[in-house]
């Protein structure tokens, strides 16, 4: 797959963090991954950033410690459209309480529900999906 790609990955879990980046680096050639444990770090981030990329894929875990992934999305949610479109976000948890996959599905800035782990082939199936759109 030669889709060229800038990922950020957040989860309080830099096991989890680092499980990401070396599957999105085999599964997207010339990914740049960007990693944080905190989601205001990743706020912060995505606020200083003078330009960002065309596209960015954000894989948020939902329970985290000071700021939750729910809690990302409101603040989020205060960004330009212009940010905003540049970003397609995916709850990565290993909640499985329909309350969570079910409000995830009906917001508005988020894309898609993945499932802890994140492997390969969960990859491959959303990027295909999103080249077939």
């Amino acid at each position: 797959m030669e889709i060229k790609n800038t990922f950020i990955t957040i989860d309080d879990d830099p096991v989890n963090n680092l499980l990401s980046k070396i599957i999105i680096s085999k599964v997207i050639d010339g990914a740049v991954v960007s990693e944080f444990n905190f989601a205001q770090d990743a706020l912060d981030f995505i606020s200083n950033q003078a330009e960002l990329p065309a596209k960015t894929t954000l894989l948020l875990d939902i329970n985290m410690p000071e700021m939750s992934g729910w809690e990302f999305l409101d603040a989020f949610a205060t960004f330009s459209q212009e940010v905003k479109d540049k970003f397609e976000i995916y709850m990565l948890s290993s909640s499985v309480d329909d309350t969570d996959i079910n409000k995830s599905k009906a917001h508005t800035d988020v894309t898609g529900y993945i499932s802890k782990p994140l492997t390969m082939g969960k990859l491959d199936v959303l990027f295909n999906k999103a080249k077939a759109a």
